[in-house]
């Protein structure tokens, strides 16, 4: 099997309202997309109390093999 890593290719980040210290928060996380060898975890974070919208957010996370130079797509597999 060959060693890869992932590696968390894009990050983002949209603020919708304040949240200050004390507020309690709610994380919703989903997998939105699932590649070769990559998947995006979208975020939504609110405002338990109110149920506004606090951030949202996304991350596309790949699987790389730095030793072998290539993407891990052999390793990443859903089951």
């Amino acid at each position: 099997m060959r060693r890869g890593t992932t590696t968390i290719a894009r990050a983002e980040c949209d603020y919708r309202a304040p949240a200050h210290f004390g507020d309690e928060l709610d994380v919703r996380l989903n997998v939105s997309e699932i590649g070769r060898s990559s998947f995006s975890l979208v975020y939504e974070i609110a405002n338990a109390v109110t149920g506004g919208l606090v951030a949202t957010g996304k991350t596309v996370i790949v699987d790389y093999d730095y030793a072998a130079g290539q993407d891990g797509a052999a390793r990443l597999r859903v089951e």
